[in-house]
């Protein structure tokens, strides 16, 4: 999003397009209605300070359930966007480090292991289809990559994958993290 989250934070809306009020429950189509927000915390790679963001409800009002409308620095159920994900990975899968480690590379006030092993776990949980979604990027060719920790040895080559041709991980992820939710409906951990 052009912008990032100072732009969103202006104006939230920014995200409400025609393709976003779409129903998601129903088979016939119909348009999803606006239902109010509530507010909910972003935290971003350092020095980034931690930002609490307003996000819109949609309404289905045939099937009476609710849909939030994400910006695509978010990931559902996780204040850590895309952006530490990347961050962590990297250095988690690639470089080696430890959990806690890597994770406070991209935020040093984190304060325990269960956030990193949420994140590993949520990433894990979505490898076939990450793989999936690798193979079929026709734009890039992506090379299975053989350094890294044997612990992750199945996850060097994703990781590798979605970092290539990018200059930093947090720009790597955020992309990624846009492509993967509008192929597989689902955040990137």
């Amino acid at each position: 999003m052009p912008g990032g989250v100072k732009a969103y934070q202006a104006d939230p809306r920014c995200v409400l397009v025609e393709e976003n009020r779409r129903c998601v429950f129903c088979e016939e189509p119909h348009r999803l209605r606006v239902h109010g927000s509530y507010l909910r915390y972003a935290l971003f790679p350092d020095p980034e300070p931690v930002h609490q963001i307003p996000v819109l409800r949609l309404l289905c009002p045939r099937a009476g359930r609710t849909v939030s409308l994400l910006p695509e620095f978010c990931l559902p159920r996780r204040q850590h966007g895309p952006a530490i994900v990347g961050i962590f990975l990297r250095e988690l899968v690639l470089a080696g480090e430890g959990l806690l480690k890597a994770l406070r590379r991209a935020r040093a006030g984190v304060s325990g292991h269960a956030v990193a092993q949420a994140l590993l776990g949520g990433f894990r949980k979505r490898v076939g289809e990450l793989r999936a979604y690798l193979a079929g990027l026709r734009h890039r060719v992506v090379r299975g990559a053989s350094a890294g920790p044997e612990r992750f040895g199945d996850l060097v080559p994703v990781v590798a994958g979605l970092l290539e041709g990018f200059p930093d991980a947090p720009e790597a992820f955020l992309y990624h993290g846009r492509c993967f939710h509008e192929s597989f409906g689902k955040g990137l951990a």
